[in-house]
């Protein structure tokens, strides 16, 4: 496979609270990509 397709994206997120920003960094963590 191509290196760059298998590297993983930095990503941040500002402002997450309550339950949809804790959720939404759940999904987050959990991807494959970041």
């Amino acid at each position: 496979m191509n290196t760059e397709l298998n590297r993983k994206l930095q990503a941040c997120v500002v402002g997450a609270t309550g339950y949809v920003g804790q959720r939404f960094i759940t999904l987050l963590a959990d991807h494959p990509w970041f």
